[in-house]
């Protein structure tokens, strides 16, 4: 990876960091948007723009990428926009030998999908509660009645006893199928 992009791109960061783990290059779309100036970034140490508990992360990244020179790694981390807030972004780290003086960043804004999958991953809390709810207390409740009803009804002498064991059955095994259920959205 390269620093080939075009230096008014308004999709890709691109981040030159030394081996020191120091800017060396950033690109204008990086520079305006997390708040700097590009001549006062340069020389900064890299965490100064992002979330603190992403910067044990890239401090990992980096040094695997200077030990396993030519091969990528990716990381998702947040960094500070210039206004008080973090923007989530994906980035590509990679340490390449034919420029020796620093480990190429590329990266992109994903703020917008991580707010999805939060979404969603509210969304499906609230299913599997409401799915356990309702089989573990409306669906269970009229289940267990009609349990109790049948074993009264194997107390007395009849000559249906056949659909009466059958009826027995029927409950017990619908009762065991809505426990594993139930118990499934409650384990996830």
């Amino acid at each position: 990876m390269t620093y080939c992009l075009n230096e008014n791109t308004r999709l890709f960061y691109y981040v030159l960091m030394g081996t020191n783990g120091h800017y060396l290059e950033v690109n204008a779309h990086y520079a305006s948007s997390f708040g700097y100036d590009k001549a006062d970034i340069i020389g900064r140490p890299f965490a100064v723009s992002m979330h603190p508990d992403d910067a044990e992360t890239c401090l990992n990244l980096g040094r695997q990428c200077l030990t396993e020179p030519g091969k990528s790694f990716l990381t998702t981390i947040r960094k500070h926009d210039g206004k008080g807030n973090y923007i989530y972004t994906h980035w590509e780290f990679q340490y390449n030998t034919d420029d020796p003086r620093g480990i190429s960043c590329l990266g992109y804004d994903v703020s917008s999908f991580e707010r999805e999958k939060k979404q969603v991953e509210m969304l499906m809390y609230y299913y599997r509660e409401r799915q356990a709810f309702r089989q573990s207390h409306l669906i269970r409740k009229p289940l267990a009645n009609i349990m109790g009803l049948a074993n009264i009804l194997s107390t007395l002498e009849t000559e249906n006893s056949h659909i009466l064991d059958m009826l027995l059955k029927s409950v017990e095994e619908l009762d065991e199928e809505l426990q594993k259920l139930t118990n499934g959205y409650q384990q996830k």
